[in-house]
Parts: C-alpha cells; sequence; structure tokens
C-alpha cells in the first residue's frame, strides 16, 4: 500500500460537466478522491464552487479554477487535478501558463481536443480546448482572466486515434508533435526519445483523458475508442519523461463513475490514473528529499490581480 505521512500535493477536485452531454463525468474527481483517500495518501484539498449549466457555457468555473492552479503553482507545490470533462483544461493550464509561459504540455488522449466553436461537429467544448489555449479560436479573447497563449511547439499529443478532418490541419499547420497510438505501439523507443528530446530540463503539465487508454481496461468514460494504450505504455512514457523533465501538475479527467458493466469498471479506471500519479509523485518526493526542499511557500505578492473570487487563502498570513 502507498502509504504518505505530509500533505505533499494539492489535489484540485474539478467536476466539469458542462463540455460534453453526460452529467456522470462530474463524479468522477469525487471518486478519484475516495480512493486516494481510501489508499492513505494525505493531500490538500481544493474544490471547484462556481456553477455551471448545461444550457450556457459558464466562464467563470474556468477562471476559478485558473487562479487556484496559479495560486498552487506560485506556492511550488505538485497538483493533482481531477476531472471532469476535458474543458476543464482550458483553466487549469491557462493559471498554469501565468506562472510559466513556457510551460510544456504532455497531451496523453484519444482525440485533438483542438476543435474549435465553428470547425466542431458536436459543438461540445470538451473537444475545443487546445483550440483556446493555442489561441486558434478567439472564444476566450475577450475574457481578462484569459492573458496567456500555449505555444505550439511546447504542446506534444501521445495516443490519438480519433482525429477531425479540421483538427488534422491544424496539428500540420501549426507542425504540432503528435504521435498515434499505432505508432507508440510500433515504436515506443523512437516515440518516447523524441518526447524525451522536446521536453528535457522543461516543466511538464501532463493532461492524461482515460479515454487514451483501451476501452478493455479503462471502460468507464464517455468518448471510449478501440485500439488504445496499455497501462504499460503510459507508465513506460511517463517514467521516461520524469527522467528528463519536471512533471510539477498533474491531470485525470473523463472518468464517468455512471458508465460500467460491472461495478469494477470504475474503480479500475480511476486507479489507471492513480497509478501513473503515483509515478509523478515518488519523483517529486526523491528530489524533494535530495534538495531538502520545503513543501511549497507562499507567494502573494507574485500573483496575478485575480478574478474577483473570494479567497481564504490570500487573507491568512505565513
Amino acid at each position: 500500500m502507498f502509504v504518505m505521512f505530509q500533505k505533499n500535493f494539492s489535489f484540485i477536485e474539478a467536476p466539469v460537466y458542462q463540455g460534453q452531454k453526460h452529467f456522470g463525468v462530474s463524479l468522477g474527481p469525487s471518486f478519484l478522491r475516495q480512493v486516494l483517500v481510501d489508499q492513505n495518501f494525505q493531500f490538500d484539498f481544493l474544490h471547484l464552487a462556481e456553477r455551471q449549466s448545461t444550457d450556457k457555457i459558464s466562464n467563470s468555473i474556468y477562471e476559478e479554477l485558473s487562479y487556484l492552479t496559479e495560486r498552487e503553482s506560485r506556492r511550488g507545490k505538485l497538483m493533482f487535478v481531477a476531472g471532469g470533462d476535458h474543458s476543464l483544461s482550458i483553466g487549469s493550464i491557462q493559471g498554469l501558463l501565468r506562472v510559466n509561459p513556457n510551460l510544456k504540455v504532455l497531451w496523453i488522449d484519444a482525440h485533438g481536443d483542438v476543435n474549435t466553436t465553428s470547425t466542431s461537429v458536436t459543438k461540445s467544448f470538451h473537444g475545443m480546448p487546445l483550440s483556446f489555449l493555442l489561441g486558434i479560436d478567439s472564444f476566450f479573447q475577450k475574457s481578462e482572466w484569459f492573458e496567456e497563449t500555449l505555444k505550439p511547439e511546447n504542446l506534444i499529443y501521445v495516443g490519438l486515434r480519433d482525429l477531425e478532418k479540421s483538427e488534422k490541419l491544424f496539428l500540420d499547420r501549426f507542425k504540432i508533435q503528435h504521435f498515434s497510438a499505432d505508432q507508440f505501439k510500433k515504436d515506443s523507443h523512437f516515440v518516447v526519445k523524441e518526447i524525451q528530446r522536446s521536453l528535457k530540463e522543461n516543466q511538464v503539465h501532463i493532461s492524461l483523458d482515460s479515454d487514451a487508454f483501451d476501452p478493455s481496461i479503462a471502460p468507464s468514460t464517455g468518448v471510449p475508442v478501440k485500439e488504445g494504450l496499455l497501462y504499460s505504455d503510459v507508465e513506460n512514457l511517463v517514467e521516461n519523461v520524469l527522467n528528463v523533465a519536471i512533471v510539477s501538475s498533474f491531470e485525470y479527467v473523463e472518468l464517468n463513475p455512471q458508465i460500467f458493466k460491472i461495478q469494477q469498471d470504475v474503480f479500475q479506471t480511476a486507479q489507471l490514473g492513480i497509478e501513473i500519479f503515483k509515478l509523478v509523485l515518488k519523483t517529486h518526493l526523491k528530489k524533494q528529499q535530495q534538495s531538502g526542499g520545503k513543501n511549497g511557500i507562499y507567494d502573494r505578492f507574485s500573483y496575478s490581480k485575480g478574478s474577483g473570487l473570494h479567497d481564504p487563502y490570500f487573507e491568512m498570513e505565513p
């Protein structure tokens, strides 16, 4: 059993559901939290409070998440952002970019999630987050909190196998590094070396969609795609990234506890993400011990102007 006695990371519960049509995805974060508690993880717990809607996209929940990830990043805290649908990355990555505009993002997913409001067939927001973050779609550009743009050269995809034609055009036009699940399986050594070269000595955010895995091992997700990655594939990838880069934040999304044939399906899908996070956490703790560093820092003064949302943390004295 993986036992932790200190609060070595921040768990951000992000039950975002408005990006797609399956409300059950909002139950994923609390399920993940309970599994972590049952396995004796100790963590700081943060929860999004802003409302959302299935009728009209509410920007405030993404805004709130962006200030949470910014704050925890400035504190030097390792983060586990638990989703919720993948549109939550609009907020999580925007906040991280405010701290580090050169942040690298490793997007492990069956889908490109780079559709725009005009090109998307389904009009689902969880298929669009990267179009906003890359500046392809201007939907958020009039929002004061949406300040930063993810550089195309700082994004790497792994596990792709369900792209729309417009998404393929975007990947080619912006020369975004991407590897399909089939490419990884055929020559994982080459793919891993290429990714290591791109991420070496950089700060990295890992965004892992449960549908990156093959549905046979991760059935509790809303948009499964056959012939996906195995656990060993993702484990191999992440271990090699950890050898050369600093993974400072991790998110696991699209777990839907209402989708299952047997109850074990939900736990199995959740556990895949937790096992990958364990790799990140162990490396984080090892480096922390080697450096003699503290868990985090209080940094109220370099924090951005904020959204006006109530943030009691910044009323506290160190």
